[in-house]
């Protein structure tokens, strides 16, 4: 009987440090997103009502995602919800944009897709490819990079 409250105390610590494991990575997956963002190149998908002007006027396009808000194209939105979810990258990418994975880069068997919804509306779906962000505007797919890493390739080129 002595054996039982000890095995009683393991498993109470053990949920409770795989709760805290499951929230620090959730929060580790969070951080990556907040910060500064900017529109540095396009791909047309197989389908597209841009044409390849209005594609470019969306370079330098700047978002903006924090804990309390996100700030897209200029326009602020209050409160965002930022979740995850993973995909079959090839099922999820032809069905839904009729596109092969390797358009955008994506290798990997299971794609990360982050919905930024307010008031339960999703504003975007984003997928996190490697250290980079694609957003799908109108068929066509744009690349997303920090704005810090951005503005340092082009004071390297000057």
């Amino acid at each position: 009987m002595v054996v039982e409250p000890k095995l009683q105390t393991m498993k109470i610590f053990l949920s409770l440090f795989i709760g805290v494991l499951f929230v620090f990575q959730f929060c580790k997956a969070g951080n990556d997103i907040y910060g500064e963002w900017i529109i540095y190149k396009y791909v047309g998908g197989n389908i597209s009502a841009l044409s390849e002007d209005d594609a470019k006027s969306y370079l330098d396009m700047e978002f903006d995602f924090q804990l309390d808000y996100a700030l897209i194209n200029g326009q602020k939105f209050s409160n965002p919800k930022y979740e995850y979810r993973d995909e079959q990258a090839l099922n999820y990418l032809f069905y839904n944009y009729k596109i092969n994975k390797e358009l955008i880069g994506i290798k990997e068997d299971i794609l990360k897709v982050l919905d930024v919804s307010v008031s339960n509306q999703v504003l975007h779906e984003l997928f996190i490819v490697k250290d980079k962000l694609v957003v799908n505007i109108d068929g066509v797919f744009f690349f997303l990079t920090k704005k810090a890493v951005y503005d340092e390739k082009i004071n390297q080129s000057y």
